[in-house]
């Protein structure tokens, strides 16, 4: 496994697209076909779970040779396509949480698509959000920002395919 899929996994555990569960049994998968996986063999030899974990959460991405802001922008595009719910509910600040997350890699992104600072505009609609007390206002300023985050997901990625622009 190289630097680049590390730290996806890195990114994946952090906002819960997978499980350290997940890897364990992919790297148990993997030396059943390939028993020379060195990096499969030593997730084996971790343990468990919580150790797997551990060793990606701990992963320094500073240390690896990776252009972040393009993993991180395709752990977004996963993010609100399969995670993020349509409709404002009790989970709404664990989302918020991972959107923050994933936007501080992307800076960069909202610089060339015109759009500004992806957490700024996450930060916005929260104070939106929080500033409202009726449910149908919460529910339609939400809305909102479900359907900003998919517009500059598609605008993002098409400028990334264009360009190799995050570092």
């Amino acid at each position: 496994m190289n630097d680049e899929e590390k730290f996806r996994l890195k990114l994946k555990l952090i906002v819960e697209l997978c499980t350290a569960k997940d890897i364990q049994d992919w790297a148990e998968a993997t030396i059943s076909k390939d028993i020379h996986n060195e990096f499969a063999l030593n997730l084996c030899f971790m343990e468990s779970a919580d150790k797997i974990e551990k060793y990606f959460i701990e992963l320094n991405p500073q240390l690896l040779n990776i252009n972040t802001g393009n993993i991180a922008f395709s752990i977004l595009e996963e993010y609100v396509q399969k995670k993020l719910p349509i409709t404002f509910d009790h989970q709404y600040e664990y989302h918020l949480h991972n959107l923050i997350f994933l936007s501080e890699y992307l800076h960069d992104v909202g610089n060339y698509i015109q759009e500004g600072s992806l957490y700024s505009h996450i930060i916005i609609y929260d104070d939106l959000i929080q500033c409202k007390t009726n449910n149908e206002s919460i529910q339609h300023i939400y809305l909102e920002l479900c359907t900003f985050l998919n517009s500059w997901v598609i605008s993002a990625s098409n400028i990334i395919q264009q360009n190799d622009i995050s570092n």
